[in-house]
């Protein structure tokens, strides 16, 4: 539901608490109004802010004519029903190495608690939710959640956010921020099981499984991410999205803000939210696919985890794509891509509703909704054509070139495992013959290849000849962390000297 409205203080609807004047352009999650996303900072108060300007669609710095400009704006006090922990995303366009950072404060009690950091995000930089939680009576933050302490209940919420230029002229660009929280004791008061939806959307199917080995057992969050955004229209890999998601206090890919945040990067309306079975359904109905936390077994016999009848194996936590829900004599089930599968075509599952529910016993899910049409910059820039060159007086070593210019590859980037660095990367190819059109670019099949000690790309060519009579020619992927994916093409034919 939209609502759009001038708010002059007192207490509104979802509820903008009294001394903030603030247009709101808000989505109101269905699940008892737990949910808060706003998009437009037009009428925004300046009053407690230092060096921003607001539209009807973005917040950006107002002067970021020097390297390092900060900016900062406290949004308004916003109430929510009684919750016990909550969840902030925010999707943002943040070119060169530019960076945004929110915090939250939760009213427990008629206290306020302290300002917690979710971290400084950036698509092309390092990111990392909060080494260390500040020492707070009445909350605590565990990665990207912010918890209230006891047996208490929080009733509102506030955020501010710091907008970080690194360059000049180069201001990041706010595009939504949203907040959500879940009840005490995780379960919606809501009944949601009258609507039926009857929809499966074709969105690509990707086992994390069969991606790069040292990625490959905790890379659910952004292949999750991946086929959402695909299944739109884009062609990321998994290793891409990890890479740009990686979060470096927590060790792992999976932090939910950053998740949504880059699919924001990419382009699309996107956050995490604490919801129900209506609002997937209602995602589904509008075409779009649904990212969910979730733990299950496939053991009846094993009772520390929800049991999912074709689940593909044991998991205490793990994201997967909701596309779809159809009913069969009378009973539900919920179609998913489930990316713990071990292979693409064994990703689309049919779980019994029931089941799932157990499953999903967190609420919380992946919004990836519509693209920013209306400003296509906030996509950012991925990928770079470049050419490989073979080192003199060797056979299987390959240079990586732009122009004429060589690429330095971290040394033995290929190798580097927990924890995760700049200097960490990925080397994959495809097969330009296996090319089918109807498959993603993430369906296809890919191999895998390493940098060696002088930060040479290792390809044999011999060996990939012998292995594939048919193949002509390579397409070569070089994925680093937080950095853009390198692209090279390479003839393999056989009347080339090797």
């Amino acid at each position: 539901m939209k609502r759009w409205g001038y708010i002059l203080g007192g207490l509104v609807g979802a509820g903008i608490l009294a001394g903030i004047v603030v247009k709101r352009h808000t989505e109101v999650d269905s699940a008892s109004n737990y949910t808060i996303v706003l998009d437009d900072f037009s009428m925004a108060s300046l009053q407690d802010s230092t060096n921003v300007k607001a539209t009807d669609r973005s917040l950006e710095l107002s002067d970021a004519s020097k390297a390092g400009a900060v900016g900062q704006l406290t949004l308004p006090q916003l109430k929510l029903p009684p919750f016990k922990q909550l969840v902030a995303s925010w999707n943002a366009y943040t070119p060169g190495e530019s960076t945004v950072e929110v915090e939250a404060r939760i009213l427990v009690d008629k206290k306020w608690s302290l300002w917690h950091t979710f971290g400084k995000w950036g698509i092309n930089v390092m990111k990392s939710s909060a080494k260390a939680d500040i020492a707070d009576p009445i909350a605590k933050l565990d990665t990207d959640t912010l918890l209230v302490r006891g047996n208490h209940v929080a009733t509102a919420v506030q955020t501010r956010v710091h907008l970080r230029s690194a360059n000049k002229n180069e201001s990041p660009i706010l595009k939504l921020i949203s907040v959500s929280g879940s009840p005490k004791d995780g379960a919606f008061t809501r009944a949601t099981d009258s609507e039926r939806v009857s929809r499966v959307i074709d969105a690509p199917a990707y086992s994390q499984e069969i991606r790069d080995g040292k990625l490959a057992p905790v890379i659910c969050s952004p292949t999750t991410i991946s086929m959402a955004m695909n299944a739109q229209g884009k062609e990321v890999l998994p290793e891409e999205a990890a890479y740009r998601n990686y979060d470096l206090a927590y060790r792992g890919f999976g932090n939910w803000a950053f998740s949504t945040a880059m699919a924001g990067a990419y382009g699309f309306k996107s956050y995490a939210c604490f919801t129900d079975i209506s609002k997937l359904k209602r995602e589904v109905d509008r075409g779009y696919p649904v990212g969910v936390s979730v733990q299950y077994t496939n053991n009846p016999q094993n009772h520390k985890l929800p049991y999912v009848e074709n689940a593909p194996g044991d998991t205490a936590g793990h994201l997967l794509l909701v596309t779809g829900f159809v009913t069969q004599e009378d009973e539900e089930f919920v179609v998913v891509n489930d990316s713990y599968a071990p292979s693409n075509e064994s990703a689309n599952r049919v779980y019994k509703m029931d089941q799932f529910k157990r499953a999903w016993h967190s609420n919380l899910a992946y919004i990836v909704g519509s693209p920013y049409d209306e400003q296509p910059e906030i996509k950012p820039d991925t990928r770079r054509l470049a050419k490989l060159v073979k080192v003199d007086g060797t056979r299987t070593s390959y240079e990586l070139m732009v122009g004429q210019d060589k690429v330095d590859l971290p040394v033995l980037m290929t190798a580097q495992t927990d924890p995760l660095t700049l200097r960490t990367g990925t080397v994959a190819y495809t097969l330009n013959d296996e090319i089918d059109e109807k498959l993603t670019l993430a369906e296809r099949r890919f191999y895998y290849t390493d940098v060696d000690d002088q930060g040479n790309i290792q390809l044999d060519l011999d060996q990939i000849r012998q292995a594939n009579d048919h193949a002509t020619g390579i397409t070569v992927y070089v994925m680093q962390m937080a950095q853009q994916t390198y692209v090279a093409n390479l003839s393999i034919s056989r009347d080339e000297e090797a």
